[in-house]
């Protein structure tokens, strides 16, 4: 095992060889990560620099005409007065800290640190990798990498390809009897 990747040996000899089989697997891999986040210490600055009120920086509840802009915050959809700077840009979003493993497609809101995304290069693309990670295979295995019930940043190394095409039968069907 290379712990840069999973970081983690398990107990479990069939979960080991999964993970070491997605990770070796040779094709492009999941960049889920923070960049462009919606983070209010900047946006303050920004907003005060500008001579505007610093509460304009609050996520709210609900959308309105002063906030319009949704925001990915973990679980729930907050809106925000500013809008995000992957604006067009598509992305697959998956909550961070979340009882059940998700993901959405989007190209227009903004996330919080506690939701990760991934940048596509079109809604076709976006579409293909949320329906590759969705697979509830997949999920499980993602569900795997978890630590303290987080998504962990293991989740990095693993394919962007369908799980029946990287692993074996016996590895599936393992996977199968754990669903």
């Amino acid at each position: 095992f290379d712990p840069t990747k999973v970081g983690v040996i398990y107990e479990s000899e069939e979960l080991n060889s999964i993970l070491l089989q997605l990770c070796n697997y040779d094709a492009e891999k999941l960049n889920f990560n923070t960049a462009n986040r919606w983070d209010k210490s900047p946006i303050i600055k920004n907003l005060l620099k500008e001579n505007k009120d610093a509460s304009l920086a609050e996520l709210k509840s609900d959308p309105s005409d002063l906030y319009p802009y949704a925001v990915a915050n973990n679980d729930k959809i907050k809106y925000s007065h500013i809008p995000s700077k992957d604006t067009g840009i598509w992305r697959v979003f998956l909550p961070q800290f979340s009882s059940t493993t998700k993901f959405f497609i989007d190209d227009t809101m903004s996330a919080t640190a506690s939701t990760w995304t991934h940048r596509c290069q079109s809604k076709d693309e976006a579409e293909y990798i949320k329906n590759i990670v969705s697979d509830p295979r997949y999920v499980w295995v993602i569900d795997q990498l978890k630590v303290s019930k987080r998504i962990s940043s293991s989740i990095r190394y693993l394919p962007i390809a369908p799980i029946d095409q990287v692993l074996n039968a016996d590895q599936l069907s393992y996977i199968d009897s754990q669903l």
